[in-house]
């Protein structure tokens, strides 16, 4: 089954949407969004319902229906800038 979701980068106030199927990788929407908006994988951070995910976690391995992901979900994008610095930062 294809799922359409939306991806919100707030400092951009825009959203990605990005189609998939349910039993894809959830590391499937981070390569998506870093070919679109061209930021490399380890710079990407997605957060779904309050949890935050990066593309090296055991979890990016799983497939979307296991992480709850539904159709229509809305996810958010930030980014770790680089620099040195252990804070987070929305995508600008």
């Amino acid at each position: 089954m294809s799922l359409t979701i939306f991806v919100k980068m707030s400092t951009r106030n825009k959203s990605e949407t990005i189609n998939i199927q349910k039993t894809d990788e959830f590391l499937r929407i981070f390569e998506a969004l870093a070919g679109r908006v061209g930021i490399e994988l380890q710079h990407i951070r997605l957060t779904f319902s309050g949890k935050e995910y990066r593309h090296d976690q055991p979890e990016a391995r799983k497939r979307v229906e296991d992480i709850g992901i539904k159709d229509r979900s809305t996810l958010f994008m930030v980014s770790r800038l680089p620099g040195g610095t252990d804070h987070y930062d929305a995508l600008s």
